[in-house]
């Protein structure tokens, strides 16, 4: 069957504290960080530099637990100073009739100014549903739940999410469908 790529894993506005260009690549992650959202050491990802827009693919080094520690290394030190924002989304192939049938969860983490965990949540694709319409997001507290609370997202759904002082809204046309997750500050999740 068909393979596709799905994100499995998102650490997002991650605050750059170093780049070290004389270094052998990769990037160096908060391993506390990394273990939350399931990137292994190794593991291949891509980087978007929110404050300029450059972007990269690379891979992911363990830094030390609780340190907040996002170090750019090698060439990609040119790509990013000290203090920019960054996206890091990490991808894994499955089988399309499996995600069909069994759905998919990624596991997103938005990170506070010091690139500790702010925010821990799960996008899901659920296995019912039309295609399009079949998109939730947990809140925070009922990630650990077995029977976890959801929002469904359908082309009329614009509800106020009030626990995270975040709004979700659904923009479709003929060709487009986008789900935007904002707050009073940016955009945080433009998929």
């Amino acid at each position: 069957m068909a393979q596709i790529k799905l994100m499995h894993a998102k650490l997002h506005h991650l605050r750059v504290t170093q780049a070290e260009l004389d270094y052998v690549g990769s990037i160096t992650i908060d391993q506390a960080l990394i273990e939350k959202v399931g990137i292994l050491p190794l593991e291949e990802v891509n980087i978007w530099n929110v404050e300029n827009g450059n972007r990269l693919t690379t891979y992911v080094l363990p830094g030390e637990r609780d340190s907040g520690v996002v170090c750019l290394n090698g060439a990609a030190a040119h790509l990013c100073s000290p203090g920019d924002r960054l996206i890091v989304a990490a991808y894994e192939l499955r089988d399309r009739r499996d995600v069909l049938a069994q759905g998919h969860t990624a596991k997103v983490i938005l990170a506070d100014e010091q690139n500790r965990c702010q925010t821990f949540f799960e996008q899901r694709l659920n296995p019912q549903g039309a295609i399009g319409e079949n998109l939730s997001v947990t809140t925070p507290s009922s990630v650990n739940q077995t029977q976890p609370n959801h929002l469904h997202f359908s082309k009329t759904t614009s509800v106020k999410y009030t626990t995270l002082t975040q709004t979700y809204k659904t923009y479709s046309s003929s060709l487009l469908q986008k789900t935007v997750l904002t707050t009073d500050r940016r955009a945080l999740l433009p998929w």
